[in-house]
């Protein structure tokens, strides 16, 4: 058996700057065979440094299983946001590809099986999601706000770990032992995005445009800690496709700065808004919104004086650490085209924090065992991206630090230190 190798990946988000159901059949990714999993990372995060190492080898438990270690993922894999349920399909197999090929997690394999979660359906991803917990898999990744609410309390019951992605959290804080979020919550995400248009845009008013329901109320939330002068916030639902009225309305408030609280094809709409309608104001937006992603999707000439929130350290360039150039290397293994997005850079992430879990198992890796370990004090270091404690009932992540970047010409550029979420003073 090969000793499993431990990779320091602590990565923080950057902002950027100016703004922007049907069901598939169940596939798996069929692996072939040192796993690399983040080692704890000791001290809080700073605005101007980001802690990591290089990777090291360690020895596993004394596990006692065999065979493929199963775990489920419920995604859009169909619908209006099925490119990004793709990316994350597409880099958890890259990425268990390569740790498999690299010896597996001790000796053993990693599996996904994913279901099409239907989103924005509660109802789809409910079946998703059951289908997922009766083939016996040790954990469900569970993306978005819709199905992580349809489901949350059902994982729970059924005592399988439910791993959030990208969704609204505030409804279930603190959360239940069979839980861990991926992402620091929104309401974090939207006290940076406010603190940095406070400072960016000192007393100009911002118009705002949220999705209704835990995704964007949470950041319109945190963004309002700090920006107090928000003229009648338009929210919309997750199910709308027009988004003309809420638009008008944002524009008919004069405010010098606009807030797009919402997923791509919404942040697309209102960059052609702005485009077509002469109101041309700095437009803010989230998390699944990062900057290289955001230019690939909408367009460079739609992407100008935007501010969006992307990974930091990078993957490349000056600021790039060694843990993040071989979590890029992991995901891209397969297939080099993969786009270095945050949905596939937190999958890669993902399984390499599943992976220094199963390494600290003695006998046999179960649901239970599994959730165990990822409270061990030597994953939790990873997993929460530093060992300070969180504000109580706020959920732990993977990530939580951000820093700005602004967009111009379709060319993203860090603008700024990183913040961390413990230095908040709304946290």
């Amino acid at each position: 058996m090969k000793p499993k190798v431990v990779l320091a990946v602590v990565a923080c988000l950057v902002l950027t700057a100016a703004c922007s159901s049907s069901t598939a059949s169940p596939s798996t990714v069929q692996p072939t065979a040192t796993a690399v999993s983040p080692t704890p990372v000791t001290g809080q995060p700073t605005a101007t440094a980001v802690a990591t190492s290089q990777p090291t080898a360690v020895a596993c438990a004394a596990e006692t299983g065999s065979g493929d270690l199963l775990f489920g993922a419920a995604l859009p894999l169909s619908g209006v946001i099925a490119a990004s349920g793709r990316q994350i399909q597409t880099a958890l197999n890259s990425s268990a590809s390569y740790i498999n090929s690299h010896g597996g997690v001790c000796g053993r394999n990693i599996k996904w099986e994913f279901q099409d979660n239907g989103y924005p359906s509660g109802t789809q991803a409910a079946v998703a999601v059951r289908t997922l917990v009766g083939d016996n898999v040790l954990a469900v990744l569970n993306f978005g706000t819709p199905g992580v609410a349809a489901t949350y309390q059902y994982l729970v019951s059924n005592n399988v770990m439910d791993l959030v992605l990208f969704a609204g959290l505030s409804a279930f804080e603190p959360l239940a032992p069979t839980a861990m979020s991926v992402y620091s919550d929104y309401k974090a995400q939207g006290e940076a995005l406010g603190q940095y248009v406070a400072q960016t845009y000192p007393n100009q008013a911002v118009a705002v445009l949220y999705q209704d329901n835990d995704l964007g109320q949470s950041y319109l939330a945190g963004f309002s800690q700090y920006v107090k002068n928000i003229p009648s916030p338009q929210k919309y639902s997750a199910t709308d496709v027009d988004f003309s009225t809420q638009l008008n309305a944002m524009k008919a408030t004069g405010a010098q700065v606009a807030a797009c609280f919402c997923l791509t094809s919404q942040v697309s709409q209102m960059l052609k808004f702005r485009q077509s309608s002469g109101w041309n104001p700095p437009v803010v937006t989230e998390s699944s919104n990062a900057g290289t992603s955001l230019v690939t999707t909408v367009g460079a000439s739609l992407t100008d004086n935007v501010v969006s929130m992307d990974f930091f350290p990078p993957t490349s360039g000056p600021d790039a650490t060694p843990a993040m150039a071989q979590l890029a290397q992991e995901i891209t293994s397969t297939d080099s085209t993969i786009p270095l997005t945050p949905y596939t850079i937190v999958s890669g992430a993902l399984n390499n924090v599943l992976a220094d879990a199963v390494g600290l198992v003695s006998g046999d890796v179960t649901r239970q065992s599994l959730t165990t370990a990822l409270h061990q004090t030597q994953v939790q270091g990873a997993w929460y991206g530093s060992t300070v404690s969180l504000p109580t009932g706020r959920a732990p992540a993977l990530f939580t630090c951000w820093r700005m970047t602004v967009i111009n010409a379709g060319t993203p550029t860090p603008n700024g230190s990183p913040t961390c979420e413990s230095q908040l003073s709304g946290s």
